[in-house]
């Protein structure tokens, strides 16, 4: 979405027509390894800014919630213990 507000689409069109146009090969694959590394430059440095943040806050998020995984995983474990404690004792 971001890179269609900054019109990067319409410039990555014009590219694989003018490559289409100078080459006179259609084919989909030598369009798209011509034009991959220009368009790439083209790419905002605020969109991939702010790409960089949301990747940031999902690896947080996901951090968080494997680290709760785990904290409940250990409290499983040691409600289990604590309740197998009683019986070994009775023996």
């Amino acid at each position: 979405m971001r890179l269609k507000e900054c019109g990067w689409d319409e410039e990555v069109k014009l590219l694989c027509r003018k490559a289409v146009m100078e080459d006179g090969n259609e084919d989909v694959d030598s369009v798209v390894q011509r034009v991959t590394p220009t368009a790439r430059t083209l790419i905002p440095d605020v969109v991939k800014e702010e790409l960089l943040v949301k990747i940031k806050i999902l690896l947080q998020e996901q951090k968080r919630k494997e680290t709760h995984r785990k904290k409940d995983e250990f409290k499983k474990r040691d409600d289990m213990k604590k309740k197998e404690e009683p019986k070994k004792m009775s023996k």
